[in-house]
Order: C-alpha cells, then sequence, then structure tokens
C-alpha cells in the first residue's frame, strides 16, 4: 500500500510540475526599438537593429520570411525572443515588427 501511494504522489507531482517547466524553457518575447539596417558582419544574418544616432548595431535581427527590405532605414519597433547565436551582440527572432512613426530619440550635439 504504502508503495502505491508512493507511486501515486510521484507520477502526479512530475505531472503537475511539467507544465511549469516548458512555460519556463519558452523564451519571452520582448520589444526592442532601433533603426532597422543591413550589415555584413553576422554570419546568421543579414539585417541589425542600429543605433538612431551613430548607427552602430545594438542587436541582430533573424526572421523567417520576406519583405523587410521596405524596413531598411526606418525606426522600427520588433517583437521576439533572444536566440542562442555566434554574432558578438544580442540576436532576436523578429516576430513583428512595425515602423514607429512616433519621434525618434534626440542626439547629442
Amino acid at each position: 500500500m504504502k508503495n502505491r501511494v508512493l507511486a501515486v504522489l510521484l507520477v502526479a507531482s512530475i505531472a503537475l510540475s511539467w507544465p511549469c517547466r516548458l512555460a519556463a524553457d519558452k523564451p519571452e518575447d520582448r520589444t526592442y526599438w532601433g533603426v532597422f539596417g543591413s550589415v555584413s558582419n553576422c554570419p546568421e544574418t543579414q539585417y541589425a537593429l542600429l543605433a538612431f544616432c551613430t548607427r552602430q548595431p545594438l542587436m541582430y535581427v533573424v526572421f523567417k520570411g520576406k519583405g523587410v527590405k521596405r524596413l531598411i532605414g526606418h525606426w522600427v519597433r520588433v517583437q521576439g525572443p533572444l536566440v542562442p547565436s555566434s554574432c558578438g551582440l544580442p540576436v532576436v527572432e523578429m516576430k513583428k515588427v512595425a515602423i514607429e512613426s512616433s519621434p525618434t530619440p534626440p542626439c547629442p550635439d
């Protein structure tokens, strides 16, 4: 009887913890802003979010699909999780993107 109760408790604890682990393992989507630009220094992608004033890469952007060339040079909002990469900066997997109509940040003189 004790073994049966222990087995039931073990199976129940595993079953209850399973969804929590799956949710914790899923990368979290976050929002990032920058100028969408083309770069050549990351072998995994050719696009990046650039700092508005200096045009230096802040992070690289990977995506599935087409039609991103229209974004180049625009101030954009990108949403997606950070993904592992061999590039020197963070890499975001673009799931959503929008050209921002809000004012861009001021540049120092």
